[in-house]
């Protein structure tokens, strides 16, 4: 099956060349009806025949991946769901001179919203945080406690 794949392709990119050739400005759509492909396919192929590369894949070991592992790593995928890392970086990019919404917060680290609560009622990021007429903001540990000891110092708990 893979050999008759292959044939499909090389005949595919041809015919592709040929229709460029005759008519360099062909669109899309028009890649479409002759090859009997998708408009991604289409897409890919008249991209390929106007960078100057070959549209057909080289067959054989020059094409194999080498050193080139499939997939991603562990450690890449498991970071994705690393929330307190993200919020952690947040954090130092954009807390390090300044208090910044919560809603900005979380918009920036990309964490889902129930995931997002949970992470930051946990006590390291309880102590980022402080609240100013109803509005929660973030910033580093010691620029909050910074704030707190100043607004203590007034008599206003924060």
């Amino acid at each position: 099956m893979a050999k008759k794949t292959q044939e499909i392709i090389r005949d595919m990119s041809t015919l592709a060349a040929e229709l460029y050739a005759k008519n360099p400005k062909i669109g899309r759509r028009k890649m479409v009806a002759a090859l009997g492909c998708t408009g991604w396919t289409a897409d890919r192929i008249l991209q390929g025949l106007r960078s100057g590369k070959p549209v057909a894949r080289k067959e054989g070991p020059a094409s194999v991946q080498t050193g080139k592992e499939l997939g991603i790593s562990v450690k890449e995928f498991g970071g994705r769901f690393d929330y307190e890392s993200k919020l952690r970086g947040v954090l130092r990019e954009l807390c390090r001179d300044r208090f910044v919404s919560d809603a900005d917060i979380r918009e920036r680290c990309d964490i889902p919203i129930p995931a997002f609560r949970t992470v930051a009622g946990l006590p390291e990021f309880q102590a980022c945080q402080i609240k100013d007429r109803g509005t929660v903001y973030w910033s580093l540990k010691t620029n909050v406690d910074e704030v707190r000891q100043q607004a203590r110092r007034w008599g206003i708990s924060k």
